[in-house]
């Protein structure tokens, strides 16, 4: 202990580089924050956003990665304490990701805020065209979507109907909605955050564990290729 407590800036550097790289090797969750950290940096730069705005951006994804690193270091020392299921540890590691969706909800609002002024198409635009000849495909995309991913699951006999199985139907809605999304409004911006929230949406299927990489990308070619045939025909 006291060896720790003496030890120099530069190995105390060296440690929390150390720590940072560990987590976002172990934890895949990390990979996916980081990459939408630099896209919507990125996008914020192309868009022409404030110095100030950019700040806001970084610090807002900086402090949804803190609170997911936390809530991983948190949780390894838990699974370290008790390996075995826990019904009490389980409720701590529910209250632990409930405050890193809160961060996160928060973050993405803040985020809606800073972009609204840079996105030319406006939400009044949008209700405009969903309540024109488009709204029903997009209802009826997302119930052919959902229609298809039970057959497969049935006929694959993976899963049950709404969880687990081949496809995934989380991945297969996502992707379904960034399609209907990319198609009505033509928004480059707009298609490129609900392409990052479905990635997202998968990864999180993917990391609970409910379905592997394939069932994964299976959801998300069924969801987008379902929905794009569908608009081609009938629009």
């Amino acid at each position: 202990m006291n060896d720790f407590r003496n030890r120099n800036f530069l190995d105390r550097l060296n440690d929390a580089i150390e720590g940072m790289i560990c987590v976002f090797k172990e934890q895949s969750n990390m990979k996916l924050h980081l990459l939408a950290a630099i896209v919507i940096f990125g996008v914020g730069v192309f868009v022409g956003m404030k110095k100030m705005e950019l700040a806001i951006v970084v610090l807002t994804m900086g402090l949804i990665i803190f609170a997911e690193m936390v809530n991983s270091c948190l949780e390894m020392i838990l699974d370290f304490i008790r390996p075995e299921y826990d019904l009490h540890i389980n409720k701590i590691k529910k209250a632990l990701a409930g405050s890193v969706l809160f961060i996160g909800a928060g973050g993405f609002l803040i985020l809606y805020i800073l972009f609204s002024t840079y996105i030319p198409y406006s939400i009044e635009n949008g209700f405009q065209k969903l309540r024109g000849a488009d709204w029903h495909l997009s209802f009826f995309s997302l119930l052919f979507v959902i229609g298809i991913v039970i057959l497969t699951k049935a006929l694959f006999k993976k899963g049950k109907p709404l969880k687990g199985g081949l496809p995934s139907g989380h991945s297969a809605i996502a992707f379904s909605i960034w399609m209907i999304i990319t198609l009505i409004t033509s928004n480059l911006l707009a298609s490129t955050l609900v392409l990052l929230l479905a990635i997202m949406i998968s990864g999180s299927r993917l990391r609970s564990g409910i379905h592997d990489i394939w069932e994964v990308i299976l959801g998300g070619v069924i969801g987008a290729l379902m929905t794009l045939t569908i608009f081609q025909l009938f629009s």
